[in-house]
């Protein structure tokens, strides 16, 4: 899941796991994947910027990318 940060305001990936463990024991922050501690923003902030650090590492930049060579390779097929 990604939750956007209040001090950098970038939006990181933190595993779900981590985030219930966050809420339930009241700590106010979590390590998203890339190890940053996050703050998360209000949910009412709109999302900041992915964390580059944290796509690569959680695959999520790898599968958008594959998504778009499927999308480009569809309509490829579809104009011949």
């Amino acid at each position: 899941m990604t939750v956007t940060c209040a001090r950098d305001g970038y939006s990181h990936v933190v595993p779900h796991a981590v985030l219930a463990d966050s809420l339930a024991s009241g700590a106010g922050h979590c390590t998203a994947m890339c190890g940053h501690v996050v703050l998360p923003a209000s949910l009412a902030s709109p999302p900041g910027d992915r964390c580059l650090l944290c796509a690569e590492t959680s695959g999520i930049g790898r599968r958008a990318q594959r998504k778009r060579s499927w999308a480009s390779l569809a309509r490829s097929a579809r104009s011949a």
